[in-house]
């Protein structure tokens, strides 16, 4: 019976312990989620926040033909801008953000 009840406890540390990281990363993926709907609103509305932009950030280029292998900053807002004079962004229906 003593070796029963020691086996609960060790059981029932070792879940309390996996759930309260569960909850750490259930609460890290839902900043993230809003991150990136925050970023995909701003988009759709033409106001891009680049606060949280490194100042060193570096893009590589995925358009067809070009020439220049990475982007910076500055370009990367004079880009947006040139796409928001011609093209109007949407989301058709809300994102599904997947855990994990």
């Amino acid at each position: 019976m003593k070796a029963f009840i020691r086996f609960l406890l060790v059981f029932l540390s070792l879940i309390s312990c996996g759930s309260n990281k569960e909850i750490m990363a259930y609460q890290k993926f839902e900043k993230n989620a809003k991150t990136v709907m925050d970023y995909l609103e701003g988009f759709q509305n033409q106001q891009i926040d680049y606060a949280s932009y490194s100042k060193d950030f570096t893009s590589l280029s995925t358009a067809f033909g070009d020439s220049e292998e990475r982007g910076t900053l500055d370009e990367l807002k004079e880009n947006n801008n040139m796409m928001f004079e011609v093209l109007q962004f949407k989301l058709l229906e809300k994102p599904v953000f997947l855990v994990g």
